[in-house]
């Protein structure tokens, strides 16, 4: 993996920060990974970059594993679709989710919580790939982004 920035942010109300910067990379046949613990922040990071494409509400999809937002972004008229693999248990699970079948829209950016339950290898190599780890303290949230 290459290290494309690491910031520690020290309020999360300064998390546009973090989005201004990644913004530019999500771009149609991008896949974001992102990993963290528990309450780190993976759904609120997706969230809040939703609401900056003009989404007032946006919801966890753990129980529902998958939503679909139509945006424009970096000009392109683009799909995020926003998976969370939390209550995926094994490999029947992946299968059965769908979650293969988006990958045959290339104008979409596809963004994965507990990208984890799914080894690194299985992911798509002909799309732009990146992983964003977050890490929480008591006093703050370190994002980490990288290509890989």
């Amino acid at each position: 993996m290459n290290l494309i920035f690491s910031e520690t942010l020290q309020n999360i109300n300064d998390l546009n920060q973090i989005i201004n910067k990644i913004k530019p990379y999500l771009k149609s046949h991008s896949l974001i990974l992102l990993d963290g613990d528990l309450g780190a922040g993976k759904t609120t990071l997706t969230s809040e970059l939703l609401k900056s494409c003009g989404y007032a509400q946006v919801t966890s999809p753990t129980y529902a594993l998958h939503h679909s937002y139509p945006v424009v972004l970096n000009h392109e008229n683009i799909s995020i679709e926003h998976l969370d693999l939390y209550r995926l248990q094994n490999e029947d699970d992946v299968e059965s989710s769908g979650l293969w079948d988006l990958f045959q829209n290339p104008q979409s950016v596809i963004i994965v919580e507990w990208a984890d339950r799914i080894s690194i290898d299985q992911w798509p190599l002909d799309w732009n790939r990146y992983r964003i780890k977050i890490t929480k303290s008591d006093d703050h949230r370190t994002y980490h982004f990288y290509s890989f």
